[in-house]
């Protein structure tokens, strides 16, 4: 069953194109959410090794159907399969947008898949009215995982800016017995508001 979506950008659905992906927002849970539920674990996986007790535990089902009830996952797809995603919020205050669960399938990265999503993100927060954009980055303590200095090094070439690091334990205790190593969170913010407009008139640290 293909998808119900909100088209972001200006793909063209028509496009025959082999490396033509739709970037949009799901309104309607789709018989085959089984497999992006697969897709975003199997990529959490990889991405987060040695960092967690169990495997294939980032979503499941119900966190996904949640996010499409409330228009709140962004898709990229091709010839309607799955091809990544990634999850919009506001951050607790309500003064940012905020992104996560940003997933690739890796047969596809490194053709632009991933930066789609984010601007596509970063569209949902201005459409909002907000002028800051955020992640939270999960990192070990004490040892280096390769697939996230790769993300540390992609955020800052796109604009990110690493603004606190805290333990992991201090603000999520529920999930420690979770954790296979000691971690902290980094929070990387970017302004979404042009040079030309910053006047001093928001603070872009206001949702950390």
């Amino acid at each position: 069953q293909q998808c119900n979506m909100t088209r972001m950008g200006d793909d063209n659905p028509n496009d025959k194109d082999d490396n033509y992906f739709s970037i949009e927002i799901v309104t309607e849970a789709p018989n085959n959410l089984s497999q992006l539920v697969q897709l975003v674990n199997d990529v959490y996986d990889e991405a987060e090794a040695g960092m967690w007790q169990q495997r294939g535990v980032r979503t499941h089902e119900e966190e996904l159907r949640g996010l499409i009830e409330d228009q709140r996952l962004i898709v990229a797809q091709r010839r309607n399969c799955w091809v990544g995603c990634v999850k919009v919020d506001t951050c607790e205050n309500k003064t940012a947008g905020e992104f996560g669960m940003l997933v690739v399938d890796p047969q596809f990265r490194g053709q632009g898949v991933g930066g789609r999503l984010i601007s596509a993100a970063e569209t949902w927060a201005r459409q909002r009215g907000y002028h800051v954009m955020q992640l939270e980055l999960l990192t070990p303590r004490s040892w280096k995982q390769p697939s996230k200095e790769f993300n540390q090094q992609w955020y800052t070439r796109l604009g990110y800016v690493p603004r606190k690091t805290e333990p992991f334990e201090r603000d999520y205790p529920h999930l420690i017995n979770l954790l296979a190593t000691e971690c902290d969170y980094t929070i990387w913010t970017k302004s979404l508001v042009p040079l030309q407009r910053m006047q001093g008139g928001w603070n872009d640290e206001a949702c950390i």
